[in-house]
């Protein structure tokens, strides 16, 4: 089998000119010259992976396929190179763009064969794009099921709304919940209609791509993506899967004002509250996932002890926060994923915090214990002592005050007077 090369700079232009030319002249012959013309084109670097001709059924068959013979060559991570995927659209370039009886060939725009990352449209490649996104959702054939299921010369609506968002591409959630709702399994594809209508898969995407920034789709599971969405979607599904989120999320409504806030009503007891009640697997990750982004969504996804808030925009767009929300009354201790149980704090202190090494008393001032404060390797903390929590703007979100003074007596170890 010949193995994987990359165009050079002359063969990559050469590739654009016939490209450019040939809707306007039909009759150019595909320049498969290119391919092994040491003037075009050279070895690849990263590995010695090895390809056949074959006819890929759909896309997601493909990155299978090129993951596995990337493996099979040693290769641990992406295979990337300049050069390498305008060769490899050369090589199976009667799948990119096949021939209709006549002969010719309808060419679409360039950046569907030669990547354009400039402006960040590497997913409009036609073999880069459904590897890319592959490797995006942990390599999950499940989560790619949608968006890759048609043939390797047509991305597909599904593909355009679900990837081309940024915020949608690395969420195996959000793939996953899409998939629930609008793929066939038994007919592996599509089902009919996902295009049309009012719970279509482009309003799906809009709904969660505006959501506020502190739901972290990234992390959310498939039950909460799903619990985001108005419940006409859920009629979708065609098991009893569409009728469990419903109640989880009956159990868990959503406030009108903040979409993962409380109704203080319920939440009275800090320590019973949801507790007392028994709950399923899937409600207890819509209610994990509820708390992280209430509580990160309270207090602006900065730390409620430093006012830092360190954000990270990854390669798709998705915005990531360092502040973390940390339990006042921890889980363990049946303290509740209410807001009021919790505080949004910077991975160093919800370290401190979730060990006692800081607290917080009645008039929402930092404290040190005895201990930490006498530790000179805790200096840093030290900063802290006496400062005033900056607190939610809504009233209603205020951390209990019976949850600090539990997290004081119990998990810091001081008696208050």
């Amino acid at each position: 089998m010949p193995l994987v090369r990359c165009l050079t700079k002359s063969g990559v232009d050469a590739f654009r000119d016939y490209l450019l030319n040939s809707n306007r002249k039909p009759n150019i012959p595909v320049p498969t010259h290119l391919l092994d013309s040491p003037n075009h084109s050279v070895r690849s670097n990263v590995a010695d992976v090895e390809i056949e001709q074959r006819e890929f059924q759909s896309r997601i068959e493909f990155a299978r396929y090129l993951e596995h013979q990337a493996s099979a060559a040693g290769l641990e991570g992406a295979l990337d190179e300049l050069g390498l995927w305008e060769w490899l659209t050369l090589f199976y370039f009667d799948q990119v763009c096949p021939a209709r009886p006549d002969g010719s060939r309808v060419i679409l725009k360039v950046e569907r064969y030669i990547p354009d990352t400039s402006r960040g449209w590497h997913y409009r490649h036609l073999l880069k794009g459904p590897c890319d996104f592959r490797r995006d959702v942990g390599n999950d054939d499940d989560a790619c099921d949608l968006a890759l299921s048609g043939p390797v010369h047509n991305h597909g609506g599904a593909y355009e709304h679900l990837v081309s968002r940024p915020r949608l591409r690395s969420s195996p959630g959000v793939q996953l919940a899409a998939r629930a709702l609008y793929y066939d399994e038994t007919g592996m594809k599509p089902k009919v209609g996902i295009s049309s209508g009012a719970t279509k898969v482009q309003e799906f995407a809009r709904l969660l791509r505006n959501m506020p920034v502190e739901f972290d789709l990234q992390t959310m599971s498939t039950e909460s993506v799903l619990a985001l969405i108005p419940s006409p979607f859920l009629d979708r599904l065609e098991s009893d899967y569409g009728q469990e989120v419903r109640e989880a999320r009956a159990l868990f409504r959503q406030h009108e004002d903040f979409a993962f806030s409380v109704n203080p009503s319920e939440t009275a007891d800090v320590l019973t509250s949801l507790e007392s009640r028994p709950l399923t697997t899937m409600q207890r990750r819509i209610r994990s996932d509820r708390f992280r982004t209430g509580v990160i969504g309270a207090y602006g996804s900065r730390c409620a002890v430093s006012g830092i808030g360190l954000v990270h925009q990854d390669r798709n767009g998705q915005l990531q926060y360092e502040v973390e929300a940390a339990h006042i009354i921890p889980v363990a201790a049946n303290g509740s994923d209410v807001i009021e149980n919790g505080l949004a704090l910077s991975r160093t202190l919800h370290w401190a915090f979730d060990r006692g090494m800081i607290w917080v008393d009645g008039e929402l001032r930092v404290g040190l214990t005895p201990v930490t404060n006498s530790e000179q390797r805790n200096e840093w903390l030290r900063q802290f002592a006496g400062r005033r929590l900056q607190v939610p703007r809504s009233a209603n979100l205020m951390p209990s005050a019976d949850a600090l003074r539990w997290h004081t007596e119990h998990v810091a170890g001081v008696e208050l007077t």
